[in-house]
């Protein structure tokens, strides 16, 4: 057979086998759920769980190899739904990466403060140690010598090999290793700096032991497996102990060989996500299927269950896998190398980041559980070409007529990357999505879109906000922006410049004349590193936490309309002085802004949270971590949008395409974006004229941008020279003339963001993606939606009046749904501030609880729609609810209920 496949950056034909990837398809025969990954041979899978992803880092096997000896690198896949898996490639070469090491045989990575650990073996003689500041890499070798090797006290086994790291609750690193039968099974103290040991390795008895040592705890008990010898049936088995280090008692079978396994070794790792336990091994069920050999393994999934007692039920692996945590949000930029099924696919790195597929004629990709919410009508593909190409857009079966088959245009090159868009009949509810390709090209993303949903037309008036900085000067403000943040008066430094003695007079300036106006105000900023007191640096940690916290609890009672928060500034590039007063970097490795937010959110209710960085815009890897960060902010409920600062040196020299795909990556999160400190210091007119129109619509029409503000715009009196738009005698520069009439807004009043005109808004999601909700008003259903996983807002228009409710009524295993307020008449409350929740978790379902979250079918009342905004929610029908809790009270059992 012969086919074109693409090497080193361009396409070649060559003759491919039946045994080489991606051919299974063509002799009839399509791997399931399990195995997880087949376009590659993985072996020995090491998970653990970082920022909400599981993450499996595991050996490659050669397609070529017939032992062990080219065992040379790893490879990485990451998942949050446990079905579609994200191929990270490859993240460590011991013959690239090191100067001592040969091999990468079983590996494990953990993750400790902030910082990423891979332990990988050289063969069976010595483990070693590399550190990276991400999953991904890239890594160094410390040490530049193995970790452990036989002139570790006691650790001369058989094999040294198959390390396993655990970290236990006390802080306290173990490294487990050994192998080649029973007596060679060890356990060492690793220091607090993860790349030393402590004293000498101690033995471990274990019955029929053979290798792939793995600790796990649950409940205060140690779970320590191992693969065992023929003899013990080549399975995995487990021991128990109130101990990490010694105490063990033999318990038995966790996983007998599985299918598809040749009777040969396994490796396995068990971890716990989403309040469900999994075990990872390997088979060569993939291999059997290509007549390939025993040594090429496939890495695979299981759930794991506990008895009463605390025992491990048998696992009773196969074919199937797992079942999905969530859907695929169809609206977010998906990245192609994320996926739950393949043939003959590869991937590559992608200079624009990440991984990207290489796809010839017949390839494809699954992408399972995609959720199209209300409807989309269009599919956006971010390849490149040399030549042009077609792809296949298929639902529900490979075998199905294709949704659309969208025609490729020549990009120019193979990594020349191009948005190319096609449309088809509007898609609606959740589908499997099969990608095929019919021709030669890559494909770095895709992502769904509504063209019927609202579309920015210049020159029309949209509901986004364009918004300015006001501390120097407001000629003609209300000529041209609707929303109002302070550039110096709202930090720390300007608010409190001797302790516990505030000058509000600058703030109160901006506040006020936002106010006046009808414009959101955004308060800049609680917690930065930059322009802190002076007088906060010469405090204890105890002093600082508490100045933090009245800073923030004294400004929001001075302001209690505050729109917008910048609650952290800068949290990357300039993390604030009392970073280890708030937490540190504790478990999280952010926790000191996770207790920033914790505060704004319990000292300003009504705003909505947003965090705020540059560099992001045109960095992808300074954009991989705030990410991370936000989504540890978005999975407690702590954030309400992202802000992204766009100054000049973010924007002149990188290209549209850069702009355009950082945005996509970000609004991925789910978190509306807000584009922050935008500027353009350029002196030239027409030059930057040619700036703003070729980068403000890429911002201006993205869907997930709330709004727009500048940072200055009165020549003379801005932070950067030349990014000036208008003269103090009130003349326009092109660019503010441009910018003016294609948003066709003259500071129309916008109103916060979120709000509706009339009516009633519930902002609610899902966590499945399946949940359905009603509104009920004086007892009638007036409205019934169906929730997808991102927090949307759902409008009903009507007339009703009477007393509201928000009923969940298809409650099942992982469904459950977090109300954040509804909105009557353009006024919000807080879905915590309800009278009464009847489908909260409290230990059993109904119940009277103060959470937001209906875990269970249920309703949250908010009482009369003529006053269940207001002060008094007591214009309904319902009977007398309990006492108000205190506020520490709610929030307390918000977070109970939230992480249940």
């Amino acid at each position: 057979m012969t086919i074109l496949k693409k090497k080193n950056g361009g396409w070649r034909r060559g003759v491919i086998g039946l045994t080489a990837f991606g051919m299974l398809a063509a002799s009839g025969q399509v791997m399931a759920a399990n195995p997880l990954v087949s376009h590659v041979y993985t072996a020995d899978p090491a998970a653990t769980v970082i920022n909400g992803r599981v993450y499996v880092v595991v050996t490659h096997d050669q397609p070529d190899q017939s032992d062990y000896s080219q065992l040379v690198d790893y490879y990485l896949f990451s998942s949050d739904d446990m079905v579609n898996w994200q191929d990270h490639g490859i993240i460590w070469n011991s013959r690239e990466n090191t100067n001592w090491a040969n091999l990468a045989y079983a590996p494990d990575l953990v993750e400790r403060n902030g910082k990423y650990y891979l332990y990988f073996p050289d063969g069976g003689g010595s483990i070693g140690v590399a550190v990276a500041d991400s999953p991904e890499g890239p890594y160094i070798d410390p040490l530049g010598r193995p970790l452990i090797d036989r002139n570790t006290p006691n650790g001369a086994v058989q094999w040294i090999f198959d390390p396993g790291v655990f970290i236990d609750d006390d802080g306290q690193a173990y490294l487990y290793f050994g192998g080649g039968g029973p007596g060679n099974a060890r356990v060492i103290r690793l220091n607090d700096d993860m790349i030393n040991t402590q004293g000498a390795a101690v033995n471990i008895n274990a019955p029929n032991f053979f290798e792939a040592l793995h600790m796990h705890k649950r409940n205060g008990v140690y779970y320590l497996s191992y693969s065992t010898n023929s003899a013990g049936g080549m399975s995995i088995d487990y021991m128990t102990s109130n101990d990490p280090m010694q105490g063990f008692t033999y318990r038995g079978t966790i996983l007998p060989n599985p299918w598809e396994n040749n009777f040969n070794n396994n490796h396995q790792s068990i971890v716990e996500f989403k309040d469900q336990w999994y075990i990872f091994y390997h088979n060569r069920a993939v291999a059997n299927a290509r007549g390939a050999s025993t040594y090429q393994r496939s890495i695979n999934v299981d759930r794991l269950y506990y008895n009463a007692d605390g025992s491990i039920r048998q696992v009773n692996a196969g074919p199937a896998g797992v079942p999905p945590i969530r859907s695929v949000n169809a609206f977010a930029v998906n990245q192609a190398e994320t996926f739950a099924e393949e043939n003959g696919i590869q991937t590559e790195p992608a200079r624009e980041g990440t991984q990207n597929l290489q796809m010839s004629y017949g390839d494809w990709v699954k992408v399972a559980n995609v959720d199209f919410g209300s409807g989309a009508n269009e599919i956006r593909l971010r390849v490149a070409t040399e030549g042009g190409s077609s792809m296949d857009v298929i639902l529900g079966d490979i075998n199905n007529q294709p949704l659309v088959s969208v025609q490729l245009e020549s990009t120019g090159g193979w990594q020349t990357w191009q948005t190319q868009t096609a449309h088809f009949n509007t898609v609606t509810g959740v589908h499997d999505v099969y990608l095929r390709s019919t021709a030669y090209h890559n494909l770095d993303w895709f992502q769904f879109a509504s063209s019927d949903g609202p579309v920015v037309t210049p020159g029309e008036p949209t509901g986004k906000f364009l918004g300015n900085i006001v501390d120097n000067g407001r000629n003609r403000f209300t000529d041209f922006w609707n929303q109002v943040t302070p550039e110096n008066s709202g930090k720390w430094e300007s608010v409190e410049p001797s302790r516990d003695r505030y000058n509000w007079t600058k703030m109160d300036e901006g506040y006020n004349f936002a106010k006046a106006n009808g414009f959101p105000y955004k308060a800049h900023t609680f917690v930065w590193g930059s322009q802190e007191p002076s007088w906060l640096g010469s405090l204890p940690d105890a002093q600082r936490a508490e100045e933090v916290e009245e800073l923030i609890r004294d400004t929001c009672r001075r302001y209690p309309d505050m729109d917008m928060i910048d609650v952290v500034n800068e949290p990357i590039s300039a993390p604030s002085n009392a970073r280890w007063a708030l937490g540190g970097d504790g478990q999280t490795g952010w926790d000191w802004i996770i207790r920033s937010f914790e505060l704004a959110r319990q000292y300003c209710p009504n705003s909505k949270l947003l965090l705020n960085e540059y560099g992001i815009i045109n960095d992808r890897r300074k954009a991989t971590e705030y990410r991370r960060i936000v989504e540890l902010l978005r999975d407690r409920g702590l954030i309400d949008g992202v802000g992204l600062q766009a100054h000049s040196f973010n924007l002149v020299g990188y290209s549209a395409d850069n702009l355009r795909g950082n945005l996509d990556y970000m609004a991925a999160a789910g978190v509306p974006l807000y584009i922050s400190e935008w500027d353009i210091n350029i002196a030239n007119d027409q030059e930057q004229l040619r700036e703003y129109q070729q980068k403000f619509p890429i911002v201006w029409e993205h869907s997930a941008v709330v709004g727009v503000t500048l940072w200055g715009y009165i020549a003379g009196q801005t932070w950067m020279d030349n990014s000036g738009l208008m003269y103090n005698d009130g003349r326009e520069r092109p660019a503010l003339t441009w910018l003016k009439n294609y948003v066709g807004q003259t500071a129309t009043p916008t109103p916060p963001p979120g709000n509706t005109n009339g009516g009633i808004v519930v902002r609610a999601r899902g966590t499945q993606g399946d949940e359905h909700i009603n509104l009920v008003i004086g007892g009638a259903v007036v409205a019934d939606w169906t929730l997808t996983t991102a927090m949307a807002d759902y409008v009903y228009r009507g007339n009703a009046t009477g007393d509201i409710q928000v009923r969940f009524d298809n409650d099942a295993d992982g469904r459950d749904v977090q109300v954040d307020y509804i909105r009557v008449n353009n006024e919000t409350r807080q879905a915590e501030d309800m009278e009464y929740n009847t489908g909260a978790y409290n230990g059993s379902c109904g119940g009277g609880s103060y959470s937001e979250w209906l875990h269970c079918n249920g309703s949250i009342g908010f009482g009369h729609t003529q006053a269940c905004t207001g002060n008094d929610c007591s214009g309904g029908g319902q009977a007398a609810t309990p006492a108000p809790k205190s506020l520490a009270e709610r929030i307390a059992e918000r977070l109970r209920a939230r992480f249940r």
